[in-house]
């Protein structure tokens, strides 16, 4: 390549780590239908870095050594730019969400959700996360099958309600605005 050339895909994608060849579709399935097993097994055959392709989507690299993930947590944002790599979220969770804004806008947005998740704060919001928690597993039935994740989803949004909005038990916003602490400003996200 060429002094001043911009890389071609295929020389970006040659740099990546190692994963699985099979169309993007069967990796989404794989990791859908078995998501711990699918990724234990891509960790076993390619080792602690990942390269995964699921269908319209840029390649992902999954990490699973926690050194290189501290390393990935503390870099500069200057130098990594993790909001490029989280849009497929922006319906979600809005286009000022803090996890797919970089540099300054990202700053800004982490100085106003700071103070609601400083440790001396967290560590009062402890026992009702515990209190929460227990409430959930003492409705799930015995002796069966359940299913998880609407369950677990319930129980963070409740933790998230309660703990970051102060709502109270049972009450619920009756728009997604009603959750913002200032009622909707254009330059929040959540």
């Amino acid at each position: 390549m060429k002094l001043g050339t911009r890389p071609s895909r295929r020389d970006l994608r040659r740099q990546l780590p190692p994963g699985p060849r099979i169309p993007g579709a069967l990796q989404l399935v794989a990791t859908w239908k078995r998501p711990s097993a699918s990724l234990e097994r891509l960790r076993q055959q390619y080792g602690k870095r990942i390269t995964v392709q699921l269908p319209f989507q840029p390649p992902f690299v999954i990490l699973s050594d926690p050194e290189e993930i501290k390393e990935l947590f503390t870099a500069s944002p200057e130098v990594l730019h993790p909001g490029e790599g989280a849009r497929v979220l922006e319906p979600t969770v809005g286009s000022n969400s803090v996890i797919l804004l970089d540099e300054d806008a990202h700053l800004e947005q982490r100085k106003l959700l700071l103070p609601a998740f400083h440790g001396e704060k967290m560590a009062r919001l402890t026992g009702l996360m515990q209190e929460l928690t227990e409430r959930e597993l003492d409705g799930w039935p015995t002796g069966q099958k359940v299913l998880m994740h609407p369950r677990l989803q319930r129980l963070t949004l409740e933790i998230i309600l309660r703990a970051v909005f102060g709502l109270e038990q049972g009450e619920r916003p009756g728009r997604r605005a009603d959750l913002r602490p200032d009622r909707g400003a254009s330059r929040r996200g959540f």
